[in-house]
């Protein structure tokens, strides 16, 4: 019985062991992956026109907000 004990205590320290390590290697590649991320979006129409002009991002998103808004309220009246 002490063997089967044995045998369950080193197979649950494995598996911690091997959880330990992937949460470790996830959280060294968070900023990797930030930068991934950020990258990315870049890679939309919005983001292409925001990197040729040398602004963030938000901005000509909320610039475009504002245009159609404009936009809309002109083919109202």
């Amino acid at each position: 019985m002490a063997v089967f004990i044995e045998i369950l205590s080193l197979l649950w320290q494995g598996f911690c062991q091997t959880l330990s390590g992937i949460f470790d290697a996830v959280y060294a590649l968070l900023p990797t992956a930030m930068q991934l991320n950020k990258l990315a979006s870049y890679f939309t129409p919005m983001g292409m026109v925001a990197l040729y002009l040398g602004v963030p991002t938000v901005l000509i998103t909320i610039l475009f907000g504002i245009i159609k808004r404009a936009m809309k309220r002109t083919k109202e009246r």
